[in-house]
């Protein structure tokens, strides 16, 4: 496989997001759940600099770097997979590592595939 440029990846993963479903609670939105308890998380805003994500479970609104996604790619790229559990230590970023796990699975489903409910791997 061929590893593509960061900015590529993160273009792609920017478009994904736009093209998740829509929320059935708030369809304004599109959501992704979390791989191991299914929470739904709204993404209410997409920068070049962001993810902004909002969960239904504590209904707290969340900015996601695009540095983080990019620290997630690169352990990717290096380990070939990645713990969605914080303090694991195949996992590259605890913050919001739940969710970053699953948009990543759901926005790039040709080139990460969901190991189980707390793994991620790169194909």
């Amino acid at each position: 496989m061929q590893i593509e440029l960061w900015s590529e990846v993160w273009q792609e993963l920017q478009t994904g997001l736009m093209n998740l479903p829509r929320c059935p609670e708030h369809p304004q939105y599109p959501c992704v759940r979390t791989l191991a308890q299914g929470v739904v998380n709204d993404i209410v805003g997409v920068s070049s600099e962001e993810v902004k994500v909002k969960s239904h479970r504590t209904r707290a609104t969340d900015s996601i770097e695009a540095s983080r996604f990019k620290r997630w790619w690169n352990h990717l790229v290096a380990e070939g997979s990645a713990s969605l559990r914080p303090g694991d230590s195949n996992n590259p970023d605890p913050y919001r590592s739940r969710i970053v796990g699953a948009i990543l699975a759901a926005c790039l489903p040709d080139k990460i595939k969901v190991e189980n409910s707390a793994t991620i791997k790169l194909v």
